[in-house]
């Protein structure tokens, strides 16, 4: 079983570059293959590549692992058997009209009276079946979740459970949106699959999350035990639990798993932006002196 260091603290350059540190000594020494840094976006991942690339002593940046969610879930669902095809958000867009246009004759809240393509209706309502699927929420859990939120009982409840379901039997046997991938990943992911795309891996770190889906987390749990260590960041602190509520179960999951928590602490609490923090609700750019002012 891996080694797993988790740590929190709040949002400060310097946390960052500790596992930045790392990277660029691994680079410099010709083992950009030997960690995988897991980001949330593939944006954020380009630019810690190219931050990589300007300060590293070698001439080619070699290190294919630094990965955003969507691109690294990809590389794994690669390594599973009897894939299907990935549903490309286009084809979600289409599935929700055409199953918004089969119910809306039933429907009485969600009912869409105009019967052309692309409309806002469907555009919302497919907006939330994405959040749904990046949740990994079957039509069952969904039911019982929608149970709990205020404001979506009775028949609003009732429609949107309905579109949901008729959504998931068009995708059928065929396609496969994020939940079906990463319960595939989670049902076959091994040591022999692993090690056949990341052969030379013995690292993983991860950072700028503030969120782990609870289908991510097995398969992160799984990733613990199949390299010998794991660093993760985390923006998290514990004291201050009304404005961290959103992170406490991904902290409680991590925490958990540990083998050792850091809490860190800033030689200093400022950052580049704190000139900016009395001035966060203001309601006037009056009040703001250059050079503010030139950041819109």
């Amino acid at each position: 079983m891996g080694e797993l260091t988790l740590i929190h603290g709040p949002a400060h350059p310097d946390k960052g570059d500790l596992l930045y540190r790392r990277c660029l000594e691994r680079i410099d020494q010709g083992w950009g293959d030997s960690f995988i840094y897991l980001l949330p976006s593939r944006w954020q991942a380009a630019q810690l590549r190219r931050r990589l690339l300007a300060e590293s002593s070698s001439d080619l940046l070699a290190c294919p692992f630094i990965l955003g969610l969507d691109d690294f879930t990809l590389a794994l669902y690669r390594l599973c058997p009897d894939r299907r095809a990935l549903l490309p958000p286009p084809a979600r867009r289409l599935f929700v009209e055409d199953a918004l246009r089969q119910l809306s004759p039933t429907f009485t809240y969600f009912r869409q009276e105009r019967t052309e393509l692309f409309s806002g209706l469907a555009q919302a309502l497919t907006r939330f079946v994405h959040e749904l699927d990046a949740y990994g929420l079957s039509p069952e859990e969904l039911e019982t979740d929608l149970g709990h939120l205020p404001g979506l009982e009775g028949t609003k409840r009732d429609e949107l459970l309905a579109l949901f379901r008729e959504y998931r039997l068009r995708l059928g046997s065929q396609w496969a949106d994020h939940r079906d991938v990463l319960r595939s990943i989670d049902a076959h992911l091994d040591s022999t699959r692993f090690r056949r795309g990341f052969p030379d891996a013995d690292l993983l770190l991860l950072s700028g999350f503030d969120s782990l889906s609870p289908l991510l987390r097995p398969i992160l749990n799984r990733l613990f035990t199949l390299l010998p260590a794991s660093i993760i960041l985390l923006d998290f602190v514990p004291d201050r639990p009304r404005l961290f509520a959103r992170l406490q179960p991904t902290f409680d999951f991590l925490r958990e798993r540990a083998t050792e928590t850091v809490h860190f602490q800033p030689d200093s609490p400022d950052t580049p932006f704190s000139p900016l923090e009395p001035h966060l609700f203001t309601r006037s750019s009056a009040s703001l002196a250059p050079p503010l002012h030139l950041f819109p």
